[in-house]
């Protein structure tokens, strides 16, 4: 395992490019092969709307004879992406993570499950804590340096202050405006 600072050549990172396209290719590939063996069943989820709405007698054609082919091959293949679309995503993340640093890491984490807090909050419409959870992603993005994020989640917890009535809110504009001050654009 590297250390924090310790660096290694460019050609290991292309090395490890490579290592990870390939492997993306591959499931690729494989939900590709799985895609095309309902390749009809997926065509016909995929024309469902048009054809309920084409008009009484009228049907699809295809106008030349390799079309249906390609069509269904197609279909296949970004069906194939979006299956394999877990597995791609891991692996960019997978290479990109590799560059970051710890304290990185520790906060795209923290933003991850923050954020997901606040997508499950919604649902309960408890503005004490979606303020809360802002104010905290706020701080968080603040600290990162992402000063947009910050401004954007600390007026959402401001505003659910608001709502609820508290004075606490004075706080947290107080912030806000000190973060405005910090970081005026030029």
């Amino acid at each position: 395992m590297l250390e924090e600072d310790e660096k290694i050549p460019f050609t290991s990172h292309l090395e490890e490019l490579r290592s990870r396209l390939i492997k993306c290719f591959i499931a690729v590939g494989v939900g590709f092969a799985l895609s095309y063996g309902f390749k009809e069943i997926l065509f016909e989820i995929l024309v469902r709307p048009l054809i309920q709405v084409m008009a009484e007698g009228d049907h699809l054609i295809f106008t030349g004879l390799p079309e249906a082919f390609f069509t269904y091959l197609k279909v296949a293949l970004l069906s194939g992406l979006m299956l394999a679309s877990p597995w791609v995503f891991y692996q960019i993340w997978a290479f990109v993570a590799a560059g970051l640093y710890k304290h990185e890491k520790k906060w795209e984490k923290a933003v991850y499950y923050l954020k997901k807090s606040i997508e499950l909050d919604k649902e309960s419409k408890s503005l004490y804590i979606l303020s809360d959870l802002h104010h905290e992603l706020g701080l968080l993005y603040e600290e990162m340096g992402d000063i947009k994020s910050a401004k954007k989640h600390i007026e959402i917890a401001i505003k659910h202050y608001n709502k609820m009535g508290h004075g606490d809110a004075r706080i947290m504009e107080d912030r806000l405006l000190k973060y405005k001050k910090k970081h005026k654009k030029k």
